[in-house]
């Protein structure tokens, strides 16, 4: 497993990663989290809840991202949802003048101009992957999202062990210097690969986390 998973990480060009879901405590269905790299990094997340779970509350969601090859920061943006019978779209591309360190989101609704570069909380996942991770290092984010721009905080905590349908893993966890909020996110990266084991983010109807239990390239 810890081979094959080098391997992987050593050829980041593509790669899929397959996660159970569970909605606050509750096995709720499938994620998958892709990438694939050519002059922009392309992301896609796409997020189902099963068929038990949708009788409380049907929830899908799928994201494609454009993120910056160099340190994964936001591009361009398309997310549709769905939430019971409600859907929900929202597109943006976001431009970064290094000159004088302001981003322009644009969407359908907005155009705002942000201080430095923003991020989708997925894309934080992957900049922190390809950094060399030590307890009580901190980063820190815009995130950027439905237009709306947040202040984000990371910290390497801690060193757990957690089990999945995937393996067992020995993990650095990852976590807002406050606590788990909308929009924010906590990650277990596995200490050798760096892969994101489990991850959890808070949105409107709850605490949504995923945990692996599969890897395709």
């Amino acid at each position: 497993m810890i081979i094959s998973l080098l391997i992987l990480f050593a050829s980041c060009v593509s790669e899929t990663l397959h996660y159970d879901l569970n909605f606050s405590g509750i096995p709720a269905g499938e994620s998958t989290l892709s990438i694939s790299m050519n002059e922009d990094v392309i992301f896609k997340s796409k997020t189902k809840t099963n068929k038990a779970f949708s009788k409380l509350i049907k929830f899908e969601e799928n994201i494609i991202l454009t993120l910056d090859s160099i340190d994964f920061s936001t591009k361009k943006i398309q997310k549709r949802t769905r939430q019971g019978r409600d859907k929900k779209s929202f597109q943006a591309i976001i431009d970064y003048n290094a000159v004088v360190d302001t981003s322009t989101a644009v969407s359908k609704n907005k155009t705002m101009k942000i201080k430095g570069k923003v991020y989708n909380p997925f894309g934080i996942v992957y900049f922190i992957r390809n950094q060399k991770i030590e307890l009580n290092n901190s980063y820190n984010f815009k995130t950027y999202d439905n237009d709306r721009v947040r202040n984000l905080s990371v910290i390497a905590n801690r060193i757990e062990n957690i089990k999945v349908s995937n393996g067992e893993y020995s993990c650095f966890v990852l976590e807002p210097k406050d606590k788990l909020s909308k929009g924010s996110i906590r990650i277990w990266l596995d200490q050798i690969t760096k892969i994101p084991i489990q991850i959890e983010m808070k949105n409107k109807i709850g605490t949504l986390k995923m945990m692996l239990k599969e890897i395709s390239l």
